[in-house]
């Protein structure tokens, strides 16, 4: 995708949480994505299914339901089956008996690329 105005919001579900696939699109409202904010503050303002409200603005605060988030009390990545810790470049999968560890090399004293999984 290219180009201004490309806008994408990915939210995510557990499976069993929705019927179907219709079910779990048909719950988004239409106007679930506000970018009246953009040109003046650099942010977007998404309400997800849950109802709550995020608020991300640009290079500055992160925010659920005026709250702000703060990413330094969790992982880069944490589920059941897959973790990460912040800053390590460490991932690690498990499923049952089996596991896999996949070690990016990352030099700690070096500054990190900005990245994180919200959700």
């Amino acid at each position: 995708m290219r180009g201004d105005g490309v806008e994408i919001v990915i939210e995510a579900s557990e499976k069993d949480a929705f019927d179907n696939l219709d079910a779990f699109s048909g719950a988004f409202e239409s106007d679930a994505v506000d970018l009246s904010a953009w040109n003046d503050g650099q942010r977007v303002d998404y309400k997800m299914i849950s109802g709550d409200r995020m608020e991300m603005t640009y290079d500055g605060d992160h925010r659920v339901n005026d709250e702000p988030i703060d990413y330094a009390q969790w992982n880069l990545y944490d589920a059941p089956e897959a973790s990460a810790e912040l800053n390590r470049g460490i991932i690690r999968f498990e499923h049952e008996d089996e596991s896999l560890t996949l070690d990016f090399g990352v030099d700690p004293s070096r500054q990190m690329i900005p990245m994180r999984v919200v959700g």
